[in-house]
């Protein structure tokens, strides 16, 4: 059922989304504090951009571009879960949906160039994340039991 479907995914974005707020509430779970301290080890600007751009290669495509070792290194961290992890599932659950509406088989092979893109676009840009706590963990856990307690029970 395509509304079924449609609905669950969106589902599963807000799940990514609701988990990212949880870990951000955990000083090792912030990519923006890992970002931070890869730059601090560098002695000069482009040193810095350097580490910074590596540490964001080693948790996602650790290589170059198009490398097969994607998600080798993975982390559940704040920042990564939603700007990485999150729009690769929006982007491959768009293509499913589309192949569901258009009655066509899922074309894997497309997805995969697009996804590998994307990733090497993402570890090119240089964007901030926090590397501050920011919420309540128990207070978020409440939140998101009774938000999810139907699945899980």
């Amino acid at each position: 059922d395509l509304q079924a479907l449609i609905s669950d995914s969106s589902r599963m974005i807000d799940l990514i989304n609701d988990l990212d707020k949880l870990v951000a509430t955990q000083p090792s779970l912030l990519l923006g504090k890992w970002l931070k301290d890869a730059e601090n080890m560098g002695r000069n600007k482009n040193e810095k951009l350097y580490f910074r751009k590596d540490a964001r290669n080693i948790i996602t495509t650790w290589g170059g571009e198009g490398q097969s070792l994607n998600d080798y290194a993975n982390r559940s961290w704040s920042g990564l879960l939603t700007d990485f992890y999150g729009v690769r599932w929006k982007m491959f659950l768009h293509r499913v949906i589309t192949a569901v509406k258009a009655n066509v088989p899922f074309d894997e092979n497309a997805f995969d160039e697009e996804v590998k893109a994307f990733e090497w676009q993402w570890v090119q840009k240089d964007k901030n994340f926090p590397d501050e706590l920011s919420g309540d963990a128990v207070k978020i856990s409440k939140q998101l039991y009774k938000k999810y307690k139907d699945v899980i029970q």
